[in-house]
């Protein structure tokens, strides 16, 4: 939980023509199936790189989304989730 009076650290990071950066909260990593068992960071990093090398950042999301919707198969998000995705694009 980010208060007020934690420190935070700033980074600056350079990303390539065409890439895509993924931000997302722990309600997504941690949403769980009837077994109990979490989506987890793999399995969103795995399913991210085969889907970000063709889809938009737009698409990208809502695939992102919806595979986890699959994966919870009819189970709610027992947490909220933030998702947003940025892709760097050509300015000409």
């Amino acid at each position: 939980m980010i208060h007020c009076d934690n420190d935070l650290d700033e980074k600056e990071v350079e990303l390539p023509l065409n890439s895509k950066l993924i931000c997302y909260t722990d309600g997504l990593t941690e949403a769980r199936r009837m077994d109990e068992e979490m989506y987890d960071l793999e399995r969103l990093r795995q399913n991210a790189q085969g889907m970000g090398k063709s889809m938009k950042a737009e698409k990208l999301g809502q695939a992102r989304k919806n595979n986890v919707q699959t994966y919870l198969n009819g189970c709610e998000f027992t947490d909220d989730f933030t998702l947003v995705v940025l892709e760097v694009q050509s300015t000409s």
